[in-house]
């Protein structure tokens, strides 16, 4: 049987083996596309794909030539022709086989599937090629690979302790921080009898972790070596609060709480014990003491206490006075107006530090006045100054060197593109953010950004691949206790459920994160969510409580984000209540979303904004079939449904 290999040295697998040359690396690269897609693809795309940057005309042309390229390539293998066509499209001819079809279908199986799988990934799917799509495949099937060594290494604990540390071991090489790649390795050492060996593999993780994001290993992983010794741990959430900081500001953080750093994982009584260093600090001057009271402001942020944040920060701007302290404290401030959804409140604060910081010459205050700015203007709907703000505080993130910034402004603009339906840039935006998170050692941020990543998959039907984006980004969540993060990527993996109408699993992780956000006071999240739930119920056709939900997330979304935001529940409460037979009350909601929507309308009928509930062609139908259950005419309102 012949097989193409692309993992590794590109080979027809016959005997003996024949290396696949060609005269372009472009006639490579595109093999590898067709392998990877896995079907019929259209030329456009393929083309947009290897070619991002040229025109559509010039991109095709590409194709053709790159086509004959690799024709040449197969021939002097003797692989003969293994591309189908149509005008339109192209795809390997089924006969074919591919080493990468083979390892995506084995790498999630288990026992000799997973050894197959291992077998066939010989090396990375075209090293040193960017563009985006080998960027995200090659990410992708990285991820299986190391899934399929924790996997077999998981089964193979108990009868193959050996071989069992070997393969996690192969996959913390890839993955350093993977905890569940240290726990299989640790499990095998326990079960080899090798104590010393597994408490060694525990101390390089806390040494790994610490260093790179200020936290402790999960008891469950301790107690796999220390049994019921109780051992202190660093707060989660610390983790956050570090990963959003420049290097110059954890080490200003870390110093400001010695000693009893270690300490910090008891509890409540930790808690008070860093506010308490932060707040009554006996500092020399009212700015050291308003610096501190910043520190606390962001540890509040980070606990989700966000009116603790506030008072801080207020108490900070009392004290700063004129000094470089007062950006920290206007900056603090506008965050916690942010999230407090005081619009108007956020930009003023920020617009005020952005003016300070320039006075200062001081460039990690511009970029974050810069990107609070640009927040504003994105829930504000003001896409296009959003996307310039970003922009600018992405220039002055990497001028300061601030690797926290420089992810949230790139996971920013792909928001922005995918706000906007520019789907391609999203995604090469979120899977930048991704990449510049994993380089920089930024684990919590890399797993928002690969959240985000996961939701312009899901908008381009790769349904599949968003699910594994969502479960990796919560796998690491769950470990970290950021009940904000966590609720986001739960809210990600319930709307996916809601498009797969998979009703059970829309209840529980809308359910989880609702009760999430009830507990951190975030309305937008829980207006999120009720909608979420709404929507569930009516899938199970239990109408009432999808009523309930909806309107309760209606009125969430209206003291949170205004009316733009409430037209997402709006639209879906309409269509319940024509099923429940109450069409004036559903006329009423659906007229409220069109206002609400009417500035954006370009954008709506893309289907983009919220969660796509606002859709033109969405809004069109349901008023129809409002006007037939009120018994008119369905030409007597052609006008008005035409402007919906």
């Amino acid at each position: 049987m012949r097989i193409l290999r692309l993992l590794g040295r590109p080979e027809l697998a016959v005997e003996p083996c024949v290396p696949l040359r060609f005269p372009s690396a472009k006639a490579l690269e595109l093999l590898a596309f067709l392998a990877y897609a896995g079907g019929e693809v259209r030329r456009e795309v393929v083309a947009r794909a290897l070619w991002p940057d040229a025109e559509d005309r010039r991109g095709l042309h590409n194709l053709r030539q790159t086509l004959v390229y690799l024709r040449k390539g197969l021939d002097d293998a003797g692989a003969g022709d293994v591309i189908a066509q149509t005008r339109t499209t192209m795809a390997l001819r089924p006969e074919v086989e591919t080493d990468v079809a083979r390892f995506r279908e084995c790498a999630v199986g288990d026992g000799e599937r997973l050894r197959r799988a291992l077998s066939l990934y010989r090396a990375p799917l075209l090293p040193g090629v960017w563009t985006e799509w080998a960027e995200a495949a090659r990410d992708d099937l990285s991820q299986l690979h190391v899934r399929a060594l924790v996997r077999l290494a998981s089964e193979l604990v108990g009868s193959a302790p050996e071989e069992a540390a070997e393969l996690a071991a192969r996959a913390i090489q890839v993955d350093p921080l993977l905890e569940a790649a240290r726990e299989a390795r640790i499990r095998a050492l326990v079960a080899m009898r090798e104590t010393a060996k597994a408490r060694e593999e525990l101390d390089r993780y806390s040494r790994v972790l610490q260093s790179e994001l200020g936290l402790a290993p999960s008891a469950k992983l301790r107690e796999l070596v220390v049994g019921d010794e109780p051992a202190p741990e660093v707060l989660a959430e610390m983790g956050y609060l570090t990963a959003a900081l420049s290097p110059t500001e954890r080490l200003r953080l870390e110093v400001s709480l010695s000693p009893g750093y270690e300490a910090l994982g008891q509890a409540a009584k930790g808690r008070r014990r860093i506010l308490a260093a932060l707040t009554q600090a006996r500092a020399a001057s009212a700015a050291d003491r308003a610096r501190g009271l910043v520190w606390a402001s962001r540890f509040c942020f980070a606990l989700d206490d966000l009116a603790g944040a506030q008072e801080h920060a207020s108490r900070a701007l009392e004290i700063a006075g004129g000094s470089p302290a007062r950006v920290l404290a206007l900056l603090a401030w506008s965050r916690a107006r942010l999230w407090q959804s005081d619009l108007d409140g956020a930009a003023e604060a920020a617009g005020s530090a952005r003016r300070l910081a320039r006075r200062f010459e001081d460039e990690e205050g511009v970029a974050e006045a810069l990107h609070l700015l640009g927040s504003v203007s994105f829930f504000r709907q003001q896409l296009p100054q959003a996307a310039r703000r970003f922009a600018a505080a992405r220039r002055h993130a990497e001028r300061a060197d601030h690797p926290g910034l420089m992810v949230r402004t790139l996971a920013s603009l792909a928001a922005i593109r995918f706000r906007s339906g520019d789907l391609s840039r999203a995604a090469a935006d979120s899977l930048r953010a991704v990449r510049e998170a994993e380089r920089r050692g930024l684990r919590l941020l890399a797993a928002m950004a690969t959240a985000d990543h996961g939701r312009t998959l899901e908008a381009q039907g790769r349904l599949i691949e968003a699910h594994n984006r969502y479960e990796r980004s919560r796998s690491i969540l769950e470990t970290s206790e950021m009940p904000r993060m966590l609720g986001q990527v739960l809210t990600y993996l319930g709307d996916l459920a809601i498009v797969q109408q998979d009703a059970a699993s829309a209840m529980a992780h809308h359910g989880r994160a609702e009760r999430l956000r009830r507990v951190s006071g975030d309305t937008l999240g829980l207006a999120t969510n009720l909608r979420g739930l709404g929507k569930a119920h009516a899938l199970r056709n239990d109408l009432s409580s999808a009523r309930s939900c909806l309107i309760a997330s209606v009125a969430a979304f209206e003291r949170s984000a205004g009316p733009v935001a409430s037209a997402s529940a709006r639209v879906p409460l309409a269509r319940v209540l024509l099923e429940l037979g109450r069409p004036r009350e559903a006329r009423d909601h659906l007229e409220r979303a069109r206002e609400a929507m009417a500035p954006y309308d370009d954008v709506a009928r893309r289907g983009h904004v919220n969660d796509g509930s606002v859709d033109g062609a969405v809004i069109r139908d349901l008023c129809r079939a409002i006007q037939a259950a009120e018994g008119k005419n369905d030409s007597a309102d052609a006008a008005d449904c035409g402007a919906l």
